[in-house]
């Protein structure tokens, strides 16, 4: 670990900092989630998050059920380990 000006650098900060060019250095993580939505009436009741290559019927997905109050979301629910096909008769919390 080492000063710059007063402030200590932690070690992560080291790994990510180009010492040469004086900037930090920064990586785009992959995206490696799929999604999947279901829309009634114009509104977005689930939306639905997990790993590439789950399948729709794997229950490991994440789920959000919203409901509505006139054209605005008035809650979002979340279900965990359920699959995408079984969205609608989920437990949210």
């Amino acid at each position: 670990m080492s000063l710059i000006g007063n402030t200590r650098v932690t070690a992560a900060e080291h790994l990510e900092h180009d010492a040469v060019v004086l900037a930090k250095r920064v990586t785009e993580a992959p995206n490696t989630y799929q999604k999947q939505w279901d829309w009634t009436s114009g509104n977005l009741d689930y939306e639905g998050t997990a790993d590439q290559g789950i399948a729709t019927s794997d229950a490991k997905w994440l789920i959000y059920k919203y409901t509505w109050s006139g054209s605005n979301p008035s809650t979002r629910k979340t279900a965990v380990n359920i699959a995408w096909d079984d969205r609608a008769g989920g437990t949210y919390t």
